[in-house]
């Protein structure tokens, strides 16, 4: 896919970095209600042993963090004080769908597959001007409204887990968004206690990879290329 150039967006792009100074707002308020029927999960069929864990929507979200730079003159070219200097956009959304199956009879335990599906267009940053300029230019969640995560390959679990108490692991599996289907591996730490399971992750990557250029506007603000995707999940055994 072509990458998209910013410069037909400079005029909104304006718009966008006034609303873009970081605030101490809690970005965590999208709920599970935003959820909608395009989160559909694959009908997979794992062996006899499988138990499937199936995400808690009302405790659990995935986040991504872009890092920003605004420069020296960014004030004079918006025309209004802003802050200089770095700063991390988060945006957040609590409208995400998944299922893990896992071999308990193992022990450590495998994990068999999984699959999540995330709402591009519910997630929320501390600035509704930036969170429009995602959805209908930049990131185009409004065109492509749904990330998936599938798992590839059974992560390796240490010899020494020990149930109720977390341990730590690598998730490979592939990040679908924009229809770009791109390699993603995520750091993770769970636990598992009983029948619930909980934990975190956290992937590295590269906004070109999917398509787009990261934003930029000459001495006003540049934005990381890379940038990261995490996900907070809670799961509960499924009978």
């Amino acid at each position: 896919m072509m990458q998209r150039t910013l410069i037909p967006l400079l005029s909104l792009t304006l718009v966008l970095l006034v609303a873009c100074q970081p605030n101490n707002s809690d970005n965590t308020n999208t709920t599970a209600d935003s959820i909608n029927d395009s989160l559909d999960l694959p009908d997979r069929e794992y062996n006899i042993r499988a138990t499937i864990f199936e995400i808690d929507q009302n405790n659990s979200y995935a986040s991504y963090y872009a890092d920003e730079l605004f420069l020296e003159d960014s004030a004079v070219v918006i025309g209004r004080n802003t802050n200089e200097g770095e700063f991390t956009a988060v945006g957040t959304t609590r409208a995400v769908r998944g299922e893990l199956a896992l071999d308990l009879t193992a022990d450590p335990p495998i994990v068999l597959g999984g699959d999540f599906a995330v709402n591009l267009v519910s997630l929320r940053t501390n600035q509704p001007h930036r969170d429009d300029m995602i959805r209908r230019h930049w990131l185009e969640s409004e065109l492509y409204p749904v990330a998936r995560f599938t798992i590839t390959e059974p992560p390796e679990i240490s010899a020494d887990y020990i149930a109720g108490e977390p341990t730590t692991f690598i998730l490979k599996g592939e990040l679908t968004v924009r229809d770009q289907v791109v390699p993603a591996e995520f750091v993770t730490e769970a636990t598992l206690q009983d029948d619930i399971l909980t934990g975190e992750g956290i992937a590295t990557l590269e906004m070109t990879d999917f398509g787009f250029e990261p934003p930029s506007l000459s001495r006003v603000v540049t934005v990381e290329n890379e940038f990261r995707l995490g996900i907070r999940i809670r799961a509960e055994a499924q009978e």
